[in-house]
C-alpha cells in the first residue's frame, strides 16, 4: 500500500495529520453554558457556528473564536 502524503508538508493521511495540514479547528472544550442560555431565553436552538481563527503568518496553530450567529 502506498503512503499518501496529501500537502506540501509531508504529513501522512491521518486524522492529526489533517488537522495540522487542513487547519481544521478543535472545538472540543468550547464553553457553552453561555450559548445553551441564550437559547432557551430566545426558543431557538438553530444557529449557525463559525470559527474565526487568528491569523498567524507561517503559523501551525491559532487559537479559534467560535461564534454562534442566530
Amino acid at each position: 500500500m502506498m503512503d499518501v502524503q496529501p500537502n506540501e508538508y509531508n504529513v501522512p493521511w491521518t486524522v492529526h495529520g489533517a488537522i495540522f495540514a487542513y487547519g481544521v479547528a478543535l472545538v472540543d472544550n468550547a464553553y457553552l453554558e453561555d450559548l445553551s442560555k441564550t437559547c432557551t431565553e430566545e426558543n431557538r436552538y438553530t444557529f449557525m457556528l463559525t470559527l474565526n481563527p487568528l491569523f498567524v503568518k507561517g503559523g501551525t496553530g491559532s487559537p479559534a473564536n467560535p461564534i454562534a450567529v442566530f
